[in-house]
This record gives structure tokens, C-alpha cells and sequence, in this order.
């Protein structure tokens, strides 16, 4: 949870009444906020019933609790702020919350361009609200990050998300990590127009040509040696491609050499599992970084 306010604040304000100057200083705060909790949500709508609105805040990050909460909030936010273009929720996340989202679409969510809907084990959305979500584009057609993480998603929804990033010309960045997306689902993710793409923990083996990706984050999934070098080979294609982040995968260092020696024609920062110093020396002749990114 991020924390708008110091946390003893925060306490203060929530179990005695609201004073004037507390008022006063929450609404000052929240103003110059980007990142909004759900419990200075709550707070922002009491300072609004008192007149100080906080119509500038555009971030709301929310842990919720249950599908009637999901809807509550949802309705509610626009309403203190109408400018809101980044919506995040966590927890108890399945497809009632894609529902939601598509009952209030217009005009509340209109100008929103991320969203991220984080699930968990026992609680996530399926390839049916994957499908509900995509069923009405224009309904997102601000709409530039998608974030759908821990969902247990499979090939299909993959494949249902490629069409849909096809009718969104303003998305440009997917999140399906922590799913179990495989090499069918991940290629044609890479045949669209998105510039980013973030596949970590995920069932991917093989890396194909990226033709428009500016950033492609595998870590943590399964790419062996042929699949990394197989990168190698359509070097040629990935015409855009800048940054591979690739660590915590099971290929071989020779693999590495093959890829660091490929041609691409824009790559400058590589993620991988070797980092000794003849790859080091052979980065720098090859005008490239190699980052130690943390796991």
C-alpha cells in the first residue's frame, strides 16, 4: 500500500472527526498527490461532502475486499475525480470486477490509459472477463497500459488480447505476468503494434521476432538455449527493439554469445543469466549494456 499521508496522520483522521485545518491540509495534500489509497479515498469523500474536493488527483490504487465493494468504488471515484486516468486494484479481482468496469464504462472510465488488475490464487479473472473486457474496445479507447497479473491465463486469452491491442491503436504496453501464457500466445502478442511487452514468470520457451516491441521482459519463465537464439536469428527483425530482459531463465552461456553477437538494429540493454568478463568486454564492443536487474 502506498500512503499519501504520514500514517499517524492518517490515524488520526480516521478514528476522531475531522477537524478544519486537518481538512484543509488532507485536500492540499491530495492535490499534489499522484498515488491515492483507499483510505485517503475515504477520506477525500468526507473532505468533499465538506467542501474541499481534491479534483486533481488522477491516481487510485485500491485493495479491495469484495465485489459489492469493487462496484461501490468504482461508481464513486469518478465523481471527486473526474480527471482520473490510472486505476489499480488488488486482491479478490475476478470477473464481476471486469463487469463492473464495463456497466460504468461510459463516461467514467473515459479517459483512463492504465489499468492494472492484479488477482490472486484463489481469486482471479478467467478467459470469459478476458473476453467480456476486449467485447467493447471503445469502452478504453484512451487506454495505453494494460496490466492483467496473476490470473492464470492460458494461450487462448493471450490470443484474445493480441485482437484486442489490434483495435486499441493507443495501447502500447501489456502485463500478463505471473500467468501461464505459452510460445503460441507470446508470438502473436509480438505481431502487434505494442511497444512493451512483460511476460516474467510465464511459460514462454522461445523468444520470436519482435517487430514493433521496444522492451520485451521474459524473466522467470522458461527460455532454453535454442529459444534465446532463436532471437539471434530474426535480430533483423526486431527493427525497434532496445531492451531484452531475459535473467532467470535456463539457457547456456554460449547462448548468450550468440545473441550479444547478432545484429540488431537498435538493441542498447540486455538482461541475462551470464555476466563474466568476456561477455562484459564483448557488450562494450558491441555498443551494448549488460544490466544486473534485480529478481
Amino acid at each position: 500500500m502506498l500512503f499519501l499521508l504520514p500514517s499517524d496522520l492518517l490515524e488520526q483522521l480516521v478514528v476522531r472527526r475531522l477537524s478544519l485545518s486537518d481538512c484543509a491540509a488532507v485536500s492540499r495534500s491530495c492535490r499534489s498527490g499522484r498515488i491515492l489509497t483507499y483510505k485517503t479515498f475515504v477520506m477525500a469523500k468526507r473532505l468533499c461532502v465538506l467542501g474541499f474536493p481534491c479534483r486533481d488527483q488522477c491516481t487510485l490504487d485500491h485493495c479491495n475486499s469484495s465485489p459489492r465493494d469493487n462496484y461501490v468504488f468504482m461508481a464513486a471515484a469518478p465523481r471527486f475525480y473526474p480527471s482520473l486516468i490510472h486505476l489499480t486494484l488488488r486482491r479478490y479481482i475476478d470477473d464481476s470486477v471486469v463487469g463492473c468496469l464495463i456497466d460504468l464504462h461510459h463516461p467514467v472510465f473515459s479517459n483512463l490509459q492504465s489499468l492494472s488488475l492484479h488477482g490472486c490464487p484463489n481469486k482471479h479473472i478467467s478467459c470469459k472477463g478476458v473476453n467480456l473486457l476486449i467485447s467493447v474496445p471503445n469502452a478504453f479507447s484512451c487506454m495505453k497500459n494494460l496490466c492483467l497479473s496473476n490470473h492464470s491465463l492460458k494461450a487462448k486469452a493471450a490470443l484474445e488480447l493480441a485482437y484486442f491491442a489490434e483495435a486499441m491503436p493507443n495501447l502500447k504496453c501489456i502485463d500478463l505476468s505471473h500467468n501461464e501464457v505459452n510460445d503460441v500466445g507470446f508470438q502473436k502478442l509480438a505481431e502487434t503494434q505494442l511497444e512493451e511487452l512483460q511476460l516474467r514468470w510465464t511459460c514462454v520457451t522461445t523468444i520470436p521476432a519482435c517487430t514493433n516491441l521496444h522492451m520485451l521482459d521474459v524473466r522467470h519463465s522458461c527460455i532454453h538455449s535454442q529459444g534465446l537464439c532463436h532471437l539471434a536469428i530474426v535480430a533483423h527483425c526486431c527493427t525497434h527493439l532496445v531492451e531484452v530482459r531475459a535473467s532467470h531463465n535456463c539457457y547456456t552461456r554460449g547462448a548468450c554469445t550468440v545473441l550479444l553477437n547478432a545484429t540488431f538494429p537498435r538493441l542498447r540493454f540486455v538482461d541475462l543469466d551470464h555476466h563474466d568478463a568476456d561477455l562484459l568486454d564483448l557488450c562494450s564492443a558491441r555498443g551494448l549494456f549488460l544490466m544486473i536487474l534485480a529478481p
